[in-house]
C-alpha cells in the first residue's frame, strides 16, 4: 500500500494534537487538556528547546515523552514497539509522524485525518532515508561494474552495504511516549499487560493439573479395579500427551509475566532513584547505598519468581483440599491438609522474622566493610595499627551466629513440610484403603491429590527464601518506589518558550526565601532576597556554614525553598516546571559533590546536553577544554576527547577533574550558570584561564567563593 508521507505527517505546530491523538489510539489513560500550537524553529541548535517544550506538553497531558535520536541502524528497532513522535525533515521543512508499533514489522500511523494507515517498517526507513541511500548509492555504482551479479543477489548486496554506511547516521529525533513513573501503580500494570499474562498462566496451569489429577482417576479405574481397557488406556496416553502444550503455553506465560513485571519494576526502582532528595540520602553511608543497590537488583528477580511459585502452590493445595473432601473421612483428611498449610505458614513467619534479623547483619557487616575500604587511607594515617581491625570479629561473629539459625530454619522448612506431610497423609488415608470403604479410582485420585499437595508445600517450602527476601527488598525499597510517584510540576507549554525569549525584567529573583535541612533546628537561609539580571557577573562570598552551598541548591532547583517566592524570567517554578527550570539554571556544584562517569572524556561532558552527541557537539566540547587549558592532556590522550575516562580508565588529576566539571557546565548554554568554589583546586595560572573561558561564554553567571 502506497501511503504518501506528507499528508500522513503532522506539521510541527500540530505536536499537542498528534500527541493527543497517538495516546487515545494506543489507550493511554493522559489528560485532555487544551494545549497551545507549538511554537516554529528556523534553527537546528533550536532543537533542544524544542525538546523541552514536547516534555512539558506531554507531562502536561499527563505523559512521559523520552527523546531518543533516532540513526539508520537502529530506527527499525526504535519504533517496532510502543507510540513515537518523530521527526523527519521534508523539503518544505520538519514534519511529524504519529507512529504505533505492536512489535510486528508493520507500523500503524495516525495521519492528522485520524484514519490510521499501515506501512511496513522498510517502507517508513526508505522514505526517511531516501535521500542519504541515493547519495551511497551514487557512490556505490563503479563498485558493481564488471560483477555479474543477479539482480536479486545485486539488491540484496547494495541493501547490506548501505546499511553498513548509514548504520550511525542520524536520520530523526524520536519521543517515545508512555506512562510516567508517577502513573498509578494499578495503571502501570494494566499497560504491562500482567493481569492477562497470569490468567493466561493460571487458566493452563489449572489447566494442566485438572488432567494430571484426572489421568491418577483413570488409573485406578483400569489398574487398580483390575480392568485393561485398550479405550481407557488411549484416554489416558491422550491427557498425558496434552498436557505437554498446556504446560509449554504456562511456561510461555509465566516468562512474559516475569520479564514484563521486572521491568516495570526497575523502573520504579530507577525513577525512584533519580527523585530522591538529596537530604533524603545524605544521611546514608556508602554501605547502605550499596545494599540498597543489591536489594533492588534482588526485588525484580526475587518478587516474580518466588511470587509464582507461592500461587501455583495455592492452587494446588486448593484442588488437592477438593479432591481429598470427597468421600468416606473427608473431613478428616481435608481437616489435616489445612492444620499442615496453617502450621506451615506459622513456620514461614517465624523464618521471615529470623531471616530479616540475618539481612540486618549482614547490611551491618557490608556498611563496615564498605566504610573501611573508602576510609582505609585515613585510617592509616590517623589510628594506630593495632586497633585497625577493632570491631571486625564481633559483627562477623554476630552475622555467623544468625546465618546458622537461619540455615537452620530453612532445612527444617524444606525436610519437614513436604515429607512430614506426606507421611501423615498417607497414614490418615491407610485406613480407607484397608477397609476398602471407597472406590479404587477415588483412591487414585486422592493419592494423586496426596502428592499433588506434596508437590505444592515442597514449592512453597523452596520459594520460602526467595519470597522473604523480596518483603524484606520491597520494604528497604518503598522510599524508591514512593519517590517514583512524586508528581514534578510540568510547567505551563504555553509560556516556557515565551519566558525563555523576553529580554525584560530579572533573569532571577528571590524573595524572603526560607530553608531548613531536615534533622537541623536552625534555617541554613532565613529571609534571603537576591535579584540578578541578564548579563550580570557577581560574586557571592561567606564563611562556612554561611548557606552559600544551599543557595546554589535553591537557585538550580536541585533544592525547593520551605518558604518565600523564587522566580525565573519573571515565572515561578511550578509554573515554568523543574525540569525547565534545572535546563536554564545550571549549576557546578562543590568538588565533592561532583563526579566523572565511567566512559568517555565526551560523555561525561556532554552528559547535560545531548547524548549520542552530534559532531558539531564534540568539535564544541573539545574546544572549552583547550580554552580551559586541557590542551595538553587531550594530545596525550590515545583516544583524544573519546578516550575512557574515570576509575577504570585515564586518571585525571583534581585540578583537571574541576575543569571538566566546568566544562560540562558551560557546554549546556543555560540562561544563568551558578559555579560553586569551582576554582579553589586550580593554580593561579590555570583559575584565570578558566575564568576568561567563564566570561566569555557565560550569559550570566554567579561565582560562589569561600571567605
Amino acid at each position: 500500500m502506497s501511503i504518501n508521507l506528507w499528508q500522513s505527517s503532522w506539521p510541527m505546530s500540530g505536536a499537542a494534537e498528534a500527541m493527543q491523538a497517538l495516546s487515545a489510539f494506543g489507550q493511554l489513560p493522559g489528560r485532555h487538556v487544551s494545549l497551545p500550537q507549538a511554537p516554529r524553529f528556523e534553527r537546528q541548535e533550536d532543537i533542544l528547546t524544542w525538546g523541552v517544550w514536547i516534555e512539558s506538553a506531554a507531562a502536561s497531558l499527563g505523559l512521559d515523552a523520552s527523546r531518543k535520536p533516532v540513526t539508520y541502524g537502529e530506527m527499525e528497532i526504535l519504533l517496532r514497539d510502543g507510540l513515537s513522535l518523530l521527526q523527519i525533515g521534508f523539503d518544505g521543512g520538519a514534519r511529524l509522524l504519529a507512529v504505533s508499533g505492536d512489535g510486528g514489522d508493520t507500523l500503524t500511523l495516525i495521519p492528522p485525518s485520524l484514519v490510521p494507515a499501515r506501512i511496513s517498517l522498510a517502507k517508513l526507513k526508505t522514505a526517511v532515508a531516501v535521500s542519504l541511500e541515493r547519495e551511497v548509492e551514487t557512490s556505490l555504482a563503479g563498485v558493481f561494474e564488471g560483477v555479474a551479479l543477479a539482480r536479486g543477489l545485486r539488491h540484496k548486496v547494495l541493501q547490506a552495504m548501505i546499511d553498513q554506511r548509514l548504520s550511525n547516521v542520524r536520520v530523526a529525533e524520536l519521543w517515545k511516549l508512555d506512562l510516567p513513573a508517577s502513573a498509578k501503580l494499578w495503571t502501570q500494570i494494566r499497560r504491562a499487560g500482567l493481569p492477562n499474562n497470569l490468567a493466561g498462566f493460571l487458566v493452563a496451569y489449572g489447566a494442566e493439573y485438572g488432567l494430571w489429577i484426572l489421568s491418577w482417576f483413570l488409573v485406578g479405574k483400569w489398574a487398580l479395579e483390575g480392568r485393561f481397557d485398550i479405550g481407557w488406556m488411549l484416554g489416558w496416553g491422550l491427557m498425558l500427551f496434552t498436557l505437554i502444550p498446556l504446560h509449554m503455553f504456562a511456561m510461555w506465560e509465566q516468562a512474559k509475566l516475569t520479564v514484563s513485571g521486572a521491568a516495570m519494576v526497575m523502573r520504579l526502582l530507577l525513577e525512584g532513584s533519580f527523585r530522591l532528595k538529596p537530604e533524603e540520602v545524605r544521611f546514608e553511608g556508602v554501605g547502605q547505598v550499596l545494599a540498597r543497590v543489591f536489594d533492588s537488583e534482588a526485588l525484580q528477580a526475587l518478587a516474580l519468581n518466588g511470587g509464582l511459585l507461592a500461587g501455583v502452590s495455592i492452587i494446588e493445595l486448593v484442588v488437592s483440599a477438593g479432591i481429598l473432601a470427597i468421600g468416606a473421612r473427608a473431613w478428616f483428611a481435608a481437616g489435616l491438609l489445612t492444620l499442615w498449610v496453617v502450621f506451615t505458614f506459622g513456620l514461614a513467619l517465624i523464618y521471615h522474622r529470623c531471616r530479616r534479623a540475618w539481612t540486618g547483619a549482614r547490611l551491618d557487616a557490608t556498611q563496615e566493610l564498605t566504610e573501611r575500604m573508602v576510609g582505609h587511607s585515613t585510617r592509616l594515617v590517623q589510628q594506630s595499627p593495632e586497633r585497625w581491625h577493632d570491631g571486625e570479629d564481633e559483627s562477623m561473629a554476630e552475622y555467623v551466629k544468625k546465618s546458622r539459625s537461619l540455615d537452620r530454619l530453612n532445612i527444617l522448612c524444606l525436610a519437614l513440610v513436604p515429607r512430614g506431610w506426606l507421611v501423615a497423609a498417607i497414614a490418615a488415608m491407610a485406613p480407607a484403603v484397608v477397609s476398602e470403604s471407597q472406590s479404587a479410582a477415588l483412591l487414585a485420585a486422592q493419592l494423586g491429590a496426596i502428592l499433588l499437595a506434596y508437590n505444592a508445600l515442597h514449592r512453597f517450602s523452596s520459594a520460602l527464601a526467595t519470597l522473604s527476601g523480596a518483603a524484606i527488598a520491597a520494604e528497604r525499597a518503598r522510599d524508591l518506589v514512593e519517590a517514583a510517584g512524586r508528581v514534578e510540576s510540568p510547567g505551563d507549554p504555553a509560556i516556557i518558550l515565551s519566558t525563555h525569549e523576553s529580554p525584560t525584567g530579572p533573569l532571577l529573583e528571590m524573595r524572603d526565601v526560607n530553608f531548613r535541612y531536615p534533622r537541623r533546628s536552625t534555617d541554613a537561609l532565613k529571609g534571603s532576597a537576591l535579584k540578578i539580571d541578564r548579563g550580570d557577573r557577581l560574586l557571592l562570598r561567606g564563611e562556612s556554614g554561611s548557606g552559600k552551598s544551599t543557595w546554589v541548591a535553591l537557585a538550580s532547583g536541585t533544592r525547593l525553598p520551605d518558604s518565600g517566592l523564587l522566580f525565573l524570567g519573571g515565572v515561578d517554578g511550578k509554573t515554568l516546571g523543574e525540569r525547565v527550570w534545572r535546563r536554564r539554571v545550571v549549576a557546578a556544584p562543590q568538588f565533592q559533590e561532583n563526579h566523572i562517569f565511567a566512559g568517555s572524556l565526551a560523555f561525561n561532558l556532554l552528559i547535560g546536553r545531548r547524548w549520542p552527541a552530534e559532531k558539531d557537539d564534540l568539535v564544541e566540547a573539545e574546544t572549552v577544554c583547550r580554552e580551559l587549558g586541557l590542551g595538553p592532556i587531550l594530545d596525550r590522550m590515545p583516544g583524544g576527547i573519546m578516550q575512557m575516562v574515570g576509575e577504570t580508565g585515564w586518571q585525571l588529576s583534581n585540578g583537571e577533574r574541576s575543569r571538566v566539571y566546568l566544562a560540562r557546565t558551560l557546554l549546556q548554554s543555560a540562561d544563568l550558570i551558578v559555579l560553586d568554589e569551582t576554582f579553589a583546586a586550580l593554580d593561579p595560572e590555570t583559575a584565570r584561564l578558566a575564568m576568561q573561558c567563564v566570561l566569555s561564554r557565560a550569559k550570566t553567571v554567579v561565582c560562589v567563593a569561600h571567605v
